[in-house]
């Protein structure tokens, strides 16, 4: 209790509160639904008025205990609570305990990268609980989008700009990434190979296609259920790590949600009776998520650089992970 109310009194201090200041606890609240951060962190959408089962780290419960309320005006829910852990607060908090970080770490997320995400989200508060209409909805969007043709230049922009550009063609053949005039799209299947979600990237924003869910882990149904598998973070690295270990008898899938994802049980499904490394970014979200993890299934930590990814490092991963020969494995 004493560290958490150091860091509320350090962020309060820090983010002056000030109709011009992003990082000002109000200002977060006020551009950021509630709502749509539960969706966009746990894949529960439509919580509203009703208790759903709490989907905050490390709290397992079979009695519905968690929902949101105290509306707005709007009706829009600023609190969130849940009977069973006892935890409660703001969109802050829940980001806080998502990513098992600090207030001001929280803050910071939320303003560089969940608001952008957000802004251009299309997200409508109280509509997306008809999960079946917002998904087939998803899958006719993407439909359009890919009649529109793949265009190469915007592709070939944020390859460049990510580091990718070596594994371009495979991104593009193996994992049907594409791009069309004005964004890159990223295709999320689970293992039965249906569509459940489309992550979006333009000028260094990312967001997500309208009714897009994140159940699986991303890159599931392109597992071959190898003995080895390394589970990585987002999409950028599962891909680079996929093609680096492409001529290995490894599998390679990430987190769709980032760290914020919970160890789902088909996702421990996945992982179960094979060798398994695991691979996040070099900071305090990504460790403590590897160790979240770990706790859940036997797994092999890579030490990621502080302040790296698996990509950005720069170390082949092969190297990382130890694998100097095929018969490594």
């Amino acid at each position: 209790m004493a560290d958490k109310a150091k860091s509320a009194g350090t962020w309060a201090k820090t983010a002056r509160v000030s109709a011009d200041d992003p990082y000002a606890p109000r200002t977060i609240r006020s551009a950021l639904p509630l709502e749509w951060v539960v969706g966009r962190l746990f894949d529960v959408w439509g919580v509203g008025e009703d208790v759903v089962i709490c989907p905050l780290p490390d709290h397992r419960e079979k009695t519905p205990s968690f929902n949101l309320w105290a509306p707005d005006p709007s009706g829009t829910p600023q609190k969130f609570g849940c009977f069973g852990c006892g935890e409660r607060g703001d969109v802050i908090d829940l980001i806080r305990l998502a990513y098992g970080c600090g207030y001001i770490e929280a803050g910071d997320i939320a303003v560089r990268e969940l608001i952008p995400e957000y802004s251009v989200s299309g997200f409508t508060p109280g509509a997306v609980s008809q999960d079946k209409i917002s998904a087939e909805t998803m899958r006719l969007n993407f439909r359009h989008m890919l009649d529109r043709g793949h265009h190469d230049t915007p592709f070939r922009h944020f390859l460049r700009r990510k580091g990718l550009t070596d594994a371009g063609h495979y991104a593009r053949d193996e994992w049907r990434w594409g791009a069309t005039e004005t964004v890159v799209y990223m295709p999320h299947r689970g293992p039965d190979r249906l569509l459940y979600g489309v992550r979006l990237r333009s000028g260094g924003k990312k967001w997500s296609l309208g009714g897009s869910r994140f159940p699986h882990l991303y890159g599931a149904w392109r597992d071959r259920g190898r003995e080895a598998i390394l589970l990585c973070e987002g999409e950028t690295d599962t891909v680079w790590a996929a093609w680096s270990l492409r001529h290995f008898e490894i599998d390679v899938v990430g987190l769709a949600t980032g760290t914020a994802q919970l160890p789902s049980p088909q996702a421990l499904a996945l992982l179960r009776d094979r060798r398994v490394w695991i691979a996040l970014d070099g900071d305090s979200s990504g460790s403590k998520a590897m160790e979240r993890w770990r706790s859940e299934a036997l797994m092999d930590i890579i030490e990621v650089p502080s302040g790296q990814d698996l990509l950005s490092c720069g170390i082949p991963v092969a190297e990382l992970i130890g694998l100097d020969t095929l018969e490594d494995l």
